[in-house]
């Protein structure tokens, strides 16, 4: 990931302000703290970090807050909840039947080997 590159984007979004290019390299160099992001040889450049294992009551609760923001109906595959954007830079390793026990979810199979996972009521 470069960069000048995420200056653009960004700048597409939000307009071309003074304050957009100083806010993305802010934005990147807390991502270089927090380890989600490392350096390379080249300046401006940057490496995505592996992700981060995540398991337990700490994947329930991010998927728990992931659910809420879907809105009420919101449910969403195994596949959608392990691999969503939001959930960067986290590698969950939790599984539906993991979470059929837990009073906040509920967890039902849609065809032949699709789980869907909901919040309760």
């Amino acid at each position: 990931m470069k960069l000048q590159q995420l200056d653009l984007r960004v700048g597409e979004l939000w307009g071309d302000r003074p304050t957009v290019p100083r806010a993305v390299q802010r934005i990147v160099r807390s991502m270089v703290q927090w380890g989600v992001l490392s350096d390379t040889n080249r300046r401006g450049v940057y490496r995505a970090s592996p992700r981060r294992p995540v398991e337990g009551n700490l994947a329930a609760l991010l998927l728990e807050g992931l659910l809420h923001s879907q809105g009420k109906d919101g449910g969403l595959t195994s596949e959608q909840l392990l691999g969503h954007p939001a959930l960067f830079p986290f590698e969950m390793n939790v599984r539906p039947y993991e979470l059929m026990p837990r009073p906040e979810f509920t967890v039902f199979r849609q065809g032949v080997d699709t789980d869907v996972v909901m919040l309760k009521d």
